[in-house]
């Protein structure tokens, strides 16, 4: 099914063996690029669009496979991974917020799941443009405020 699929391309990618649902992506060393060749390589085997915001978003197999399998619709597979707040990894533990650089995305800080503890939790404070307060600040006092209520 789709976990294998999910899974056997991980291994490709990775160089390494994976087989538990719960393997992220990106703490066995993917990286935002990789994760661009992930989603190539899952279209082209699920015969279907996958883009690179569904991984950053559903880094483990089984997320990721449940993801693929829903129901979600061409427009809002495109939209993932562009939110103001990306969720990189769930955890019960502490939270480490990472606010994005001058390109307004934080898919870099996906490399952190290989770092750090898995009691953490990483959440990217993204500001897409063309909307996004990197785009429509007047400077960068006005950018963390926008942040701060978010």
């Amino acid at each position: 099914g789709v976990e294998t699929t999910v899974a056997t391309a991980f291994s490709q990618l990775l160089g390494c063996e994976v087989n538990d649902i719960d393997a992220d992506f990106f703490a066995l060393g993917g990286h935002s690029l990789l994760a661009m060749r992930l989603a190539a390589t899952l279209g082209r085997e699920l015969e279907r669009q996958v883009t690179p915001g569904q991984v950053m978003v559903a880094s483990t197999v089984g997320k990721l496979s449940a993801l693929l399998a829903s129901d979600l619709s061409d427009e809002q597979a495109q939209r993932l991974g562009f939110d103001a707040l990306l969720p990189l990894r769930e955890s019960d533990g502490p939270t480490l917020f990472c606010f994005h650089p001058a390109s307004g995305f934080a898919w870099q800080f996906s490399v952190l799941a290989r770092y750090l503890s898995p009691r953490w939790s990483i959440v990217g404070i993204q500001s897409p443009r063309p909307q996004g307060p990197m785009a429509t600040a007047a400077d960068l006092d006005a950018v963390c405020e926008h942040h701060l209520h978010t």
